[in-house]
Parts: C-alpha cells; sequence; structure tokens
C-alpha cells in the first residue's frame, strides 16, 4: 500500500521493565495517515498493538506466546485476536543460528478450533563483512517477492 514510515517514538517504563512504541505512518495511495502504538512487557515481547487512522477507526490485537527450540532453530507460536476481526490467528515463526528470521506462518483459528491457512512468507538474507544483513528477500505464498536494500555506514 506504499506506506512511509515517518516516525518512531520509544517509551521505557524503568520500573518494570515495560516499553511502548508508537509508529506513525502516511500512506501515498490513500492520503490516510495511520497512528499505532505498541506495548511490550519486560522481556520485550509484544503483548498489544493498538492501531488508529485519521478517520477514527481503530482496532486492537492482543498477543501471547510460547517458545521451543530444537536444535539451533528456534520456533514462536503467536496468537493473536483482533477485537473487530474477532478472528484468532496462529503465528509460526522460525530463526537460523543467526537468530535471522526465515519464515513466517499464519493459520485462522475458527471457533471449533480448527486451523486454515492464511499465509506464509519465507526470508532470505545477504549480509555485510560485519555480519548484518544488507538484502532482505521476503517472498509470500511462493508468488510475491519483496526486496529491500540498507546501506550501513561504519564510523571508527
Amino acid at each position: 500500500m506504499n506506506e512511509e514510515l515517518s516516525s518512531i517514538k520509544y517509551r521505557k517504563n524503568n520500573s518494570n521493565g515495560t516499553a511502548s512504541e508508537t509508529s506513525l505512518y502516511h500512506c501515498s495511495y490513500t492520503g490516510k495517515k495511520l497512528l499505532s502504538r505498541s506495548f511490550f512487557d519486560e522481556n520485550g515481547y509484544l503483548t498489544k498493538t493498538i492501531h488508529y487512522s485519521d478517520n477514527d477507526e481503530t482496532s486492537e490485537e492482543t498477543y501471547s506466546r510460547e517458545f521451543y527450540s530444537t536444535g539451533i532453530v528456534a520456533k514462536e507460536k503467536e496468537f493473536f485476536s483482533d477485537k473487530e476481526v474477532k478472528n484468532i490467528v496462529r503465528n509460526i515463526t522460525t530463526w537460523d543460528e543467526k537468530g535471522s528470521i526465515t519464515s513466517d506462518t499464519r493459520y485462522i483459528i475458527d471457533a471449533k478450533g480448527n486451523h486454515k491457512f492464511w499465509w506464509k512468507k519465507t526470508y532470505s538474507f545477504t549480509y555485510d563483512s560485519y555480519g548484518n544483513w544488507i538484502t532482505m528477500k521476503i517472498i509470500t505464498n511462493d508468488d510475491y517477492m519483496d526486496i529491500y536494500k540498507r546501506k550501513i555506514t561504519y564510523y571508527k
């Protein structure tokens, strides 16, 4: 949708270690602005995101997680529900030994507990000599590819 990130603000609550992030986006296609507030627990895991648009539409997503590991590959199950959509989504994310995401698969869970495939994203990276990614390719459902490139300047 041609969204551009305008700003990100972080706030940390030092008394309990929780944090929040406010992101402002502008969509060049629709001309609308979207403000997202994300809340993180004391371990840095996302617990809730609230989206506000400039036409007073709001949605809220709540998250819970379970972690498990098989060798060097970690997996995360993420459940979230959006109060507008009334669906529960199961998200399974995997990472490689460098900590880079390798896949992200989502299923919608209906009222009977049945899982219906929604989408899958597969990630691949090119790294610089310092181990930071400079190219990220994301393939969605084996047919659509996004390519992100970044230039990192190192100072001595």
